[in-house]
C-alpha cells in the first residue's frame, strides 16, 4: 500500500505540474490585456502600464512562470486582480459550498440509481424493467441546465415548494443536489442493472442457492458485493463529470460555489482565480482516482494494488 501511494503521489504531482504549465501558457496567449480590460476603455497607456507592472504582467513569460511556481509551492496562488484579495482566501470561502453540493448530488444519484438498477434486474423483461431503463435513458440524455430550469419552473414558480436560488437553509440544497445527481443517475442505474444480471447467472450464485441460503442473503452478500465493483469504479471516473456539472448547476441556481466563481472569473478575465481553480480541479481528479483504486481493493480483495 505504501509503495502504491508513493507511486501515485509522484504521478499526481507530475499531472498537476503539467496542468499548471498548460493553464499558465494558454491563459497568457489568449487575446486581450487583463490590465486594459480591468481599467476599461477610457484608461490611458500610462495607467495600463502601471497596472501591468504592479501585477508583474510586463515581465518575460519565463520569469512570470518561475515566480508563479514558487508562489504555488509556498501556497500562494496570487491576488485577484478585481477584488484585490488573496485568491486562496476567496476559493476557501466558496469551496465548502461546492463540496457540500457535490456530496449531496452524489448521494442522491447513488440512492436512486442502485435500488432502481437492482429492482430492474430482479424484474428483468417486465414492464417495470422497461420503464426504469427508459427513464434512465431519458435522464442521461437531458442536459443539467435544462433539468435545472424545469425544476425551478415546476417546484419554485408553479408550486412554490422550494427556493430557486442562493444558499440558505436545508431546503436550498434539495433542487440543486437532485439536479446535479441526475447527471449520474441514468448511467449508474443501467450499469447496476447489467452488473447484477451478470452476477445472478454466475456459478457461485447457483452454488449459494443450492446450499439453501436465503435469497436476500444471496443478493446482499454475494451478488451486490461483486456487482458494485464496476459501479464504484465508474462513480470515481464520473466524479469529474459531476464536478463539471456543479459549474452549470451553480450558475442556474446562483449557488455561491467555486463553479460559479470560475464563470465570473472568466467573464472578468481574472486570471489568478481561473488558474487556481483549474489547478484545484486537476488535483481533485487525481485524488479521486487514487481513492477509487484503494476502495476497489476493499470491495474486491482479489484485486491487488499495482
Amino acid at each position: 500500500m505504501f509503495g502504491f501511494l508513493l507511486r501515485r503521489t509522484f504521478f499526481a504531482l507530475v499531472v498537476v505540474a503539467i496542468t499548471v504549465t498548460i493553464v499558465f501558457v494558454v491563459i497568457r496567449i489568449v487575446p486581450g490585456d487583463p490590465a486594459a480590460l480591468m481599467l476599461g476603455i477610457g484608461a490611458s497607456e500610462e495607467e495600463i502600464a502601471a497596472l501591468r507592472a504592479k501585477w508583474g504582467l510586463d515581465r518575460p513569460l519565463f520569469i512570470q512562470y518561475a515566480t508563479y511556481l514558487w508562489q504555488i509551492v509556498r501556497g500562494d496562488f496570487g491576488t485577484s486582480i478585481l477584488s484585490n484579495l488573496p485568491v486562496l482566501d476567496i476559493i476557501l470561502q466558496r469551496l465548502p459550498n461546492t463540496l457540500a453540493l457535490a456530496a449531496l448530488g452524489l448521494i442522491s444519484a447513488v440512492a436512486f440509481a442502485i435500488p432502481l438498477g437492482v429492482v430492474a434486474a430482479l424484474n428483468v423483461n417486465t414492464i417495470l424493467d422497461r420503464l426504469i431503463v427508459a427513464l434512465a435513458l431519458i435522464g442521461r440524455g437531458i442536459p443539467a441546465f435544462w433539468t435545472g430550469i424545469m425544476a425551478i419552473l415546476l417546484f419554485s414558480r408553479t408550486w412554490e415548494l422550494l427556493p430557486s436560488f442562493g444558499m440558505g437553509g436545508i431546503d436550498n440544497f434539495i433542487l440543486p443536489s437532485l439536479v446535479l445527481g441526475s447527471v449520474l443517475t441514468g448511467l449508474l442505474t443501467r450499469l447496476t442493472r447489467s452488473e447484477v444480471l451478470e452476477e445472478m447467472s454466475a456459478d457461485y450464485v447457483r452454488t449459494a442457492r443450492a446450499k439453501g441460503l436465503p435469497e436476500r442473503l444471496v443478493l446482499w452478500k454475494h451478488i451486490l458485493r461483486n456487482a458494485l465493483n464496476p459501479v464504484v469504479t465508474v462513480i470515481g471516473l464520473q466524479l469529474g463529470r459531476l464536478l463539471g456539472g456543479t459549474i452549470i448547476v451553480e450558475v442556474v441556481f446562483a449557488w455561491p460555489g467555486i463553479g460559479r466563481l470560475l464563470v465570473l472569473a472568466l467573464q472578468q478575465n481574472d486570471y489568478a482565480i481561473v488558474q487556481a481553480l483549474i489547478i484545484l480541479f486537476a488535483f481533485f481528479f487525481v485524488l479521486i482516482n487514487i481513492a477509487v483504486d484503494i476502495l476497489y481493493t476493499v470491495l474486491n480483495p482479489r484485486v491487488r494494488l499495482a
